[in-house]
């Protein structure tokens, strides 16, 4: 079970109490979804170093977003670990 995080930051004037950034960590990756202010406002935004920074992931729930990026990144996994695949047998 994939245990998300709210790592949303609010002012003490914020009457508004969405949660607006989420956080999954996986031993050494951590996979953060988030509102971000220069994209539009129903855009989640997925920060995973170092795979990627600010890639547009979803414009559905916090719940598909979490899913789609758990998908993006584990696709960048298996490419990296093809290409380490071949560096490793040519050696």
């Amino acid at each position: 079970m994939m245990n998300w995080k709210n790592i949303t930051s609010y002012s003490r004037s914020d009457n508004d109490r969405t949660p607006r950034a989420w956080e999954l960590k996986i031993e050494q990756i951590s996979i953060v979804i988030t509102r971000h202010i220069h994209h539009a406002p129903d855009v989640w935004v997925l920060l995973c170093p170092p795979f990627c920074n600010g890639k547009e992931i979803s414009n559905g729930t916090a719940d598909d977003a979490k899913d789609a990026a758990v998908k993006y990144v584990h696709s960048c996994l298996r490419e990296c670990l093809t290409e380490l695949d071949k560096i490793a047998k040519v050696e």
